[in-house]
């Protein structure tokens, strides 16, 4: 392999490694845009359970909520934090079930 065909080949791998990071960026925002949002209105739905003139519930099941909601929350902003992506095992379950 002589100097230019060498140097077209790097610039060709360069290239490459730039298109792989354009296409992992945009492949996160597209995810990213839609996942937050299908989050946010799942929010919005369990506060919907506040109201208390079509729901009973105690104030101890509020704070259930609350708090598994603030610790996923917690362990998003971690995994970010520390780029692990590893699936954590818990799963919402009021304490008096």
């Amino acid at each position: 392999m002589n100097i230019t065909t060498k140097k077209v080949a790097e610039d060709s791998a360069t290239l490459n490694e730039i298109d792989m990071k354009r296409d992992k960026r945009a492949k996160f925002v597209e995810l990213g845009e839609r996942r937050v949002a299908n989050a946010i209105k799942a929010l919005r739905l369990v506060g919907n359970l506040a109201d208390k003139n079509n729901y009973n519930y105690s104030a101890r099941d509020a704070m259930d909520i609350t708090r598994a909601l603030r610790a996923e929350v917690s362990d998003v902003a971690n995994k970010f934090k520390s780029s692990d992506s590893g699936k954590s095992g818990s799963i919402f379950e009021f304490t008096d079930s």
